[in-house]
């Protein structure tokens, strides 16, 4: 029975606005993680120098890598033994609209 209104239905009508603006900078994020995971890719001294900081410990040393990429969005890395993870973040209004996470293993 299509097209029949459900009285019952316990939730606000639906508003894209805030998907679709989420989805939009999502886009943008997906160009940066490109950027970051090209650099990674292309570049062995990159790898190695980001390999070495992390399984060091370095924060510090990893943050700098990752910012000589140049990538604008923010970046939080999380590594283990096996690898590193990214999660790049957007924020609008002061929160956090979307993320985009990459792991990467080693």
């Amino acid at each position: 029975m299509t097209g029949i209104p459900n009285d019952s239905n316990p939730y606000p009508p639906v508003d894209p606005t805030r998907l679709h603006q989420s989805a939009t900078y999502s886009m943008e994020l997906t160009k940066h993680a490109n950027q970051l995971v090209t650099k990674i890719s292309q570049s062995t001294t990159f790898a190695k120098e980001l390999m070495t900081a992390a399984q060091k410990s370095d924060q510090r040393k990893v943050d700098e890598l990752i910012a000589s990429v140049g990538i604008p969005s923010k970046v939080t890395t999380k590594y283990t033994p096996s690898g590193i993870r990214f999660v790049l973040h957007k924020e609008v209004d002061g929160a956090v609209c979307c993320e985009v996470s990459m792991i990467l293993n080693w």
